[in-house]
């Protein structure tokens, strides 16, 4: 395990926070698809462009800045404003389970600072990434790009970490080391939650980061992509920056307002932590086990 970022101020706003991912090519899905899958029908190599990506999960202590920037601005004259970038903290209440102590301090105690924001819907993530764009703009940072959701294809590429086929972003095609350590944060058996050292979430950045030097993008929290869920979605889009974009409206049907989510969480078990495994969520509902990171385009490409 390692330490982890300090939850602080300077960290939060600090572009340096990034790693620059060189876009290349890559074949996009499950591996296990491959084995029995025609050849005419294995059209998912695809190419992304470089990007820069967050290398840890935006953590309690950089959304509380946010909601406290947005509180000191409009607390006065837009206190819906304020309500409505709050996290959700009652998604850690469960029937028949006794989660109360989460509901009540998981995102305002400082013993938290450092675990990943949850509770957040896919529209406040959204918002959030159009919130730091400006605000490193006003403070002087040269960002040309905007701060953004990653697409589902930039996600699976950065979890792979530069390795074209990987089942797991740490490259292995198991979930433990070869000393039978536990490689993240999941749920490695039934109704066995700390195995792997964590009970629920953990502060971000305590696994080894992949090939790339990003931290947690398998287990911890799911992540939120800019993707909207299809089944059939892999198979149809571009394969040069391939993408599903779609913002469904408040009158869409819910097929419309699915979004792909990535990565897999504390409370799944190691399939879900597949760099290819795609699960989807409405971007109107939040989650104990879905948060996000953020990512920037290059100029140049």
């Amino acid at each position: 395990l390692l330490k982890g970022p300090e939850p602080k101020e300077e960290w939060a706003n600090n572009p340096e926070g990034t790693v620059l991912i060189k876009g290349g090519a890559f074949t996009m899905g499950q591996m296990s698809e491959f084995i029995t899958a025609p050849r005419n029908s294995e059209r998912r190599t695809v190419t992304v462009n470089s990007f820069y990506m967050d290398k840890y999960e935006v953590s309690n202590d950089f959304w509380n800045h946010y909601e406290t920037w947005i509180r000191k601005v409009f607390g006065d004259v837009k206190p819906e404003l304020v309500e409505s970038v709050l996290p959700d903290t009652t998604v850690w209440r469960e029937e028949l389970a006794y989660n109360d102590p989460l509901v009540e301090y998981y995102y305002r105690h400082k013993a938290y600072s450092n675990y990943p924001v949850v509770g957040v819907t896919w529209e406040q993530a959204h918002a959030f990434c159009h919130w730091r764009t400006n605000l490193l703009r006003n403070q002087g940072h040269q960002i040309a790009h905007q701060y953004r959701l990653p697409t589902e294809a930039e996600w699976e590429y950065a979890a792979r970490g530069g390795r074209r086929a990987a089942m797991y972003p740490w490259g292995d095609k198991y979930a433990r080391d070869s000393e039978g350590c536990f490689l993240a944060n999941f749920k490695p058996y039934r109704g066995s939650y700390h195995d792997d050292t964590g009970t629920a979430t953990m502060a971000v950045g305590q696994f080894k980061p992949n090939d790339f030097g990003l931290f947690d993008m398998a287990g911890n929290v799911a992540e939120w992509t800019a993707s909207s869920y299809s089944s059939t979605s892999n198979t149809h889009v571009h394969d040069m920056n391939p993408e599903f974009p779609y913002v469904a409206h408040k009158d869409d049907p819910d097929v419309l307002k699915r979004k792909v989510v990535k990565g897999g969480s504390w409370k799944d078990i190691s399939y879900y932590l597949q760099c290819g495994v795609r699960t989807y969520e409405y971007q109107y509902e939040s989650r104990s086990y879905i948060g996000f990171r953020c990512v920037r385009s290059v100029i140049g490409e």
